[in-house]
């Protein structure tokens, strides 16, 4: 089975689907790819960008499958580039949602971060897991963890990498608790989400050192064999 990420547009909105249930909805390279070419259009035209999961799924996090063939050189790309992505969509000065059931995880909670706003079901969870293997989220979550929710909640789950439901979630201000259409994808639906509005931001920039750092952490996770692990 192929990973599948598509775009629907809805007219004022682009909106972004996961649809690999073999995988729970993973970031995969082709993913990637989906989400890199709808932030871009956004970007150019003012669209509101949405995510959306299929399967009861929002996203599993990075594919695992394409993290333990990464040496060092290609960890450090794939952070550079993912971080661009997310910091594109929270500075991009075009509406973005994410829809969250089930699973947001790892790098899919990343990009549920990066968006001005998460409306999330009371069966979703979130957690960053990279952490249980020794290496933090690379594609920004550590600041757009930490500009939600500030400095100190945020590095406690950033330490721990337990896992946290939505009412606890709701609770400490990273998404809003509300149960979510069958079918979401549609200007009335999306535009009745997000009169919450937008928060004030300051500009995230891509931290090449960091993604440094992340690559080493991940070289070494996989050398321990931790990432296979689990």
């Amino acid at each position: 089975m192929t990973d599948k990420a598509y775009s629907i547009d809805t007219g004022n909105w682009r909106v972004i689907v996961f649809d690999s249930p073999h995988k729970r909805n993973a970031f995969s390279e082709s993913v990637s790819n989906a989400a890199e070419e709808a932030v871009s259009k956004c970007t150019t035209d003012g669209k509101g960008l949405a995510f959306y999961g299929m399967n009861g799924y929002f996203c599993s996090g990075a594919d695992r499958s394409e993290l333990v063939s990464l040496d060092e050189r290609g960890a450090f790309e794939r952070s550079v580039r993912a971080q661009k992505m997310c910091f594109d969509i929270y500075n991009g000065g075009f509406p973005s949602l994410s829809l969250v059931r089930g699973h947001c995880i790892g790098k899919g909670f990343e990009v549920a971060l990066a968006c001005d706003l998460i409306v999330a079901e009371s069966n979703a969870f979130f957690q960053f897991p990279e952490v249980l293997l020794g290496f933090e989220p690379g594609s920004g979550g550590v600041k757009l963890l930490e500009e939600r929710i500030g400095k100190t909640e945020a590095r406690e789950l950033l330490r721990t990498g337990r896992r946290f439901d939505a009412v606890e979630a709701s609770d400490k201000g990273i998404c809003m608790l509300s149960s979510i259409p069958a079918d979401p994808v549609s200007d009335n639906v999306l535009a009745s989400f997000y009169i919450c509005g937008e928060v004030g931001k300051s500009e995230l920039e891509v931290d090449r050192e960091f993604a440094q750092s992340y690559a080493k952490q991940v070289v070494e996770a996989l050398k321990s064999g931790k990432l296979t692990e689990m």
